[in-house]
């Protein structure tokens, strides 16, 4: 049996993710967490992204998750897999993203 790898422990979470840049590019690609954790998270989406692209992208967390008030976190990193989820046909694809640097905002 294969070790765990992971330096933190990540919690099943589905919550919406959207994707605000690739690279140097500003793009809107929303998708949904699988699972998330402050080193890293996997995202379903409807087509791939590159391993080893950097991205940014911000997620939602509702008043019931926080426990407190509802909270967007913003959060840059890498993507380290891409594979084909076969999840569902809407969101086809999925990206294991390590997270570099978080941030968190009162939602408006």
């Amino acid at each position: 049996m294969e070790a765990n790898r992971r330096a933190t422990r990540r919690f099943p979470l589905s919550v919406q993710a959207e994707i605000q840049k690739i690279g140097n590019q500003s793009i809107h690609l929303t998708g949904t967490t699988r699972d998330f954790s402050t080193a890293g998270a996997f995202i379903y989406l409807n087509r791939p992204i590159a391993e080893g692209s950097k991205i940014v992208f911000v997620l939602e967390l509702s008043a019931e998750i926080t426990l407190s008030e509802s909270t967007q976190v913003v959060c840059e990193g890498r993507v380290i897999r891409s594979e084909r989820s076969g999840h569902s046909e809407r969101l086809g694809s999925g990206i294991a993203v390590q997270i570099d640097n978080f941030q968190f905002f009162d939602s408006i």
